[in-house]
């Protein structure tokens, strides 16, 4: 017996966290109660005829006790593949050496020979899309024909995804790069791209950072067994107009990648100005353009098109469109979610499923963080602080002295005084700017423009929302 992908998904879920309500997993896999309940059932059954302990429920919550997560792992790595993985384990072959004898495949895969015609029968349309080709050869396999160039990067894009999933793949993954690519070698091309960063001062996300890895890797290989000379490579306009392509070039060079072909620089260079803030204030990508506008118009709320903002949105929609292509994991819950981000999860989810069908929640999420902090903190810094006063009559204003305490922990404000009720009207006068007064007595002064907030000091903790009605900011 062997695990579905749905199945899969929800175990692996499971492996990634620790608790989930009925609710949680509703509103994560979309799908309902009872199909939650029949893959619970599949999975046990699995996990059970492994001899391992399996989902287990209580009144409000499903988990996995974890002294069993390991087991679970290393039976999954040695698990009958899914379609994307036997996708993937068959391209990175066709990358290793050029070609894939089907007889030895559908053997190793454990598949039919009828279900591995079929992989490959729509691994030819995939690969169609980045100008390549598969040629059967009867009796000798099938080859993988097209422009080095294409087929360099398109492996760089798996090998990383292999990089980034390493701790969730399956064995066969494991001994075929083990096999071409010794530890050292990865731990020095790892080196050599942290070096870069550094010397750079910029920041790579994971999925970037590994792809410089793989080119790397792969130059070493393939330019052994399928050496290349590039004649009719010409670098993109866009790349070579612009002001620091040249400084990127040299630096690269005499940093430890001299002997890269000028494509795979290109391909550095490329990824490393995706990071220049300054690019953003002359171009914006036309689908970060309609989304903020799209975005903008549901919620009702001006987005500030800082160069920043709009370099990080790019970044989470270029890689999150990369992610889905590859079919990455997800470990990320929508549940985790803040109660105040909501309306705009809601909103951005919508907007985005219908742009990029295949996006993941997880970069949804992401992006929905990344522009709510956003808006919050421009309002913030258009906000002018409250200037209060408080009016305490306890001895030596004891009671005051910890309000301040806790309001200036909590809040961003400018407090003038604690005053003695006798001395509220004569304050006032002197006074004119003040913008709230917080009391915790019962008090009466002419001035009736100043709003009060009567605090009682045993219930803080109820009332404070008050503070916030009248336009206090939290820190």
């Amino acid at each position: 017996m062997f695990l579905n992908r749905k199945s899969l998904n929800v175990l692996n879920l499971f492996l990634n966290s620790d608790k989930y309500a009925i609710s949680d997993l509703e509103t994560i896999l979309k799908i309902k109660k009872r199909a939650i309940n029949l893959n619970i059932e599949i999975i046990n059954s699995f996990l059970h005829s492994h001899n391992i302990n399996g989902i287990v429920k209580t009144e409000k919550v499903f988990y996995i006790d974890k002294r069993e997560h390991q087991k679970i792992k290393e039976l999954l790595s040695h698990a009958p593949f899914s379609p994307i993985e036997r996708r993937d384990y068959i391209l990175l072959k066709l990358f290793f050496t050029n070609k894939v004898i089907l007889n030895n495949s559908f053997m190793e895969l454990d598949i039919t020979r009828r279900t591995l015609n079929y992989d490959v029968e729509k691994l030819k349309d995939y690969l169609e899309t980045y100008n390549l080709r598969l040629d059967s050869l009867p009796a000798k396999g099938v080859f993988l024909v097209g422009s080095e160039i294409s087929i360099r990067a398109l492996f760089a894009r798996y090998l990383a995804k292999y990089f980034i999933e390493k701790e969730s793949c399956h064995n066969l993954f494991i001994n075929l790069i083990n096999s071409v690519f010794p530890k050292k070698e990865i731990s020095l091309a790892k080196k050599i791209v942290l070096n870069l960063i550094n010397k750079l001062g910029a920041s790579l996300p994971p999925e970037d950072f590994f792809k410089i890895v793989s080119i790397i890797l792969i130059h070493s290989f393939r330019e052994v067994n399928f050496p290349c000379t590039y004649k009719n490579y010409e670098t993109p306009k866009e790349i070579l107009n612009n002001k620091y392509y040249e400084k990127l070039l040299n630096f690269l060079k005499i940093h430890g990648l001299e002997e890269l072909r000028e494509y795979e620089l290109d391909l550095i260079i490329k990824i490393f100005l995706l990071q220049d803030i300054d690019k953003y204030e002359e171009f914006v990508e036309s689908e970060v353009t309609l989304f903020l506008e799209k975005l903008q118009e549901k919620i009702e709320i001006a987005i500030p098109r800082s160069k920043d903002l709009l370099m990080n949105i790019s970044n989470v929609i270029r890689i999150g469109k990369f992610k889905a292509e590859l079919n990455f994991l997800e470990h990320k819950e929508t549940h985790k979610l803040d109660k105040t981000y909501r309306k705009y999860y809601k909103e951005i989810n919508l907007i985005i499923k219908e742009m990029f069908p295949k996006f993941y929640l997880e970069d949804i999420i992401y992006l929905t963080i990344l522009i709510k902090t956003t808006v919050d903190n421009i309002e913030a810094s258009h906000k002018k602080l409250k200037t209060i006063a408080i009016i305490d009559d306890s001895f030596n204003h004891i009671y005051g002295k910890m309000l301040i305490k806790y309001i200036k922990g909590n809040y961003q404000v400018n407090i003038l005084k604690i005053l003695d009720n006798y001395e509220v009207n004569d304050f006032l006068e002197k006074n004119q700017h003040l913008d709230c007064i917080l009391t915790l007595n019962d008090i009466h002064f002419k001035n009736k423009k100043i709003p009060t907030i009567k605090m009682d000091f045993n219930y803080i903790l109820n009332n404070v929302c008050e503070l916030e009605k009248h336009g206090f900011l939290k820190k």
